[in-house]
């Protein structure tokens, strides 16, 4: 037992495992790849060797073309290549998210069925004293049908709570890519600030920068689309019979539908993702707004839990005392452990749902999940 309770798995050792998923690791590859496409766009675009063997033989020309678009695309693809960066921070939060969800699932689900075995327990003592009152005449038998229909009724709730904790269980392997033999509780000191300090960290959120770089982007590429009508200069060099001269040559675009069509499709592309920016940040607010209600209402279902576990620890006391003096008090006894058994296990998922209330609001604003 004491050996189980040192090899536990904690939510902090849980968490820098699940950073090191592949499920990550492809998320920040795809990142790095755009990285260095938006380093590699900063040069202009390749010189154009020519060799020319019809009209001028042994000649060599190198020309080095300049459209006037390509520093803009070049600030376009590192603004995208910055989205692509805040898109990984928003996806491994997410991911980790659905981590935690799946530790706390199983946290509660094994609490579940310790609390399940005890009242089951607690109800075979019913059932025997139950069976002697009866058959001493002084309960009926509906009596005694009622406490076997509640074990009955708990033997297949454990049933239905054991398969439902070996599929998260497997969920939970999967996150933390190995076999876990037993979890360790969280703390209770998960507790947000006010809910407008959060409403104004909301702009740091990888999902909205990633969004307002998009935009940035597209708007990047609308002008470069405008300016590719511009005329193309192209500096260069000419090598032929052992003599080298300078040139320019100027390129001028004359198929007009290509030029308006590429125009249009940059114009849609940009009002795309505005919409999109628009989209992501008005859905934050909302969803922050909701999980926040839910971490408060958490909050004050934790406290009146409390307050009724209280009551119920009281009544206990009071129920142990008669049933010290008269045994045959026992199922009053029992059925006021099995109340607060209850209670309790309703407490645990209400202290859990504020861990993950916790949790959901810190992604919504961006923070790390994988450190507190």
């Amino acid at each position: 037992m004491l050996l189980s309770i040192l090899l536990a798995l904690d939510l902090e050792s849980y968490l820098k495992a699940v950073e090191r998923h592949p499920a990550v690791e492809g998320s920040r590859h795809d990142y790095e790849a755009q990285r260095y496409r938006g380093t590699a766009s900063v040069f202009p675009p390749s010189p154009i060797l020519t060799f020319n063997a019809m009209y001028m033989p042994g000649a060599v020309a190198l020309s080095q073309p300049l459209p006037p678009s390509w520093p803009l695309l070049g600030m376009a693809e590192r603004d995208k290549a910055e989205a692509q960066r805040y898109s990984y921070e928003a996806f491994k939060n997410s991911f980790l998210l659905s981590a935690i969800d799946t530790y706390l699932r199983v946290l509660y689900l094994n609490r579940e069925l310790e609390v399940i075995d005890s009242m089951l327990n607690n109800l075979q003592r019913m059932e025997v004293s139950s069976q002697a009152l009866y058959r001493a005449g002084k309960v009926p038998l509906s009596h005694l049908q009622r406490v076997r229909a509640r074990i009955r009724i708990l033997e297949a709730r454990r049933e239905t709570v054991e398969a439902e904790r070996e599929g998260w269980l497997s969920r939970l392997e999967y996150f933390y890519g190995g076999d876990v033999d037993s979890l360790k509780d969280v703390p209770d000191s998960f507790r947000l600030p006010p809910y407008d300090s959060l409403l104004v960290a909301l702009d740091s959120s990888p999902s909205v920068r990633a969004s307002r770089k998009m935009v940035e982007a597209a708007s990047k590429r609308k002008v470069a689309a405008l300016l590719s009508a511009v005329p193309v200069v192209s500096p260069g060099v000419l090598y032929m019979d052992g003599n080298l001269s300078f040139s320019v040559s100027v390129g001028i675009p004359l198929w007009l539908p290509s030029y308006l069509s590429r125009v249009k499709e940059e114009e849609r592309r940009y009002e795309g993702e505005f919409m999109r920016r628009r989209n992501v940040e008005e859905g934050l607010r909302s969803t922050l707004m909701k999980e926040y209600k839910d971490y408060v209402a958490s909050l004050e279902r934790f406290r009146i839990l409390m307050e009724t576990k209280k009551d119920l620890q009281e009544a206990l006391r009071s129920e142990e005392s008669r049933y010290r003096t008269s045994p045959a008090v026992l199922t009053d006894y029992l059925m006021v452990l099995n109340q607060l058994l209850e209670v309790e296990l309703e407490e645990y998922r209400a202290k859990l749902s504020i861990v993950r209330g916790y949790y959901a609001v810190m992604y919504l604003l961006g923070f790390n999940l994988g450190s507190r």
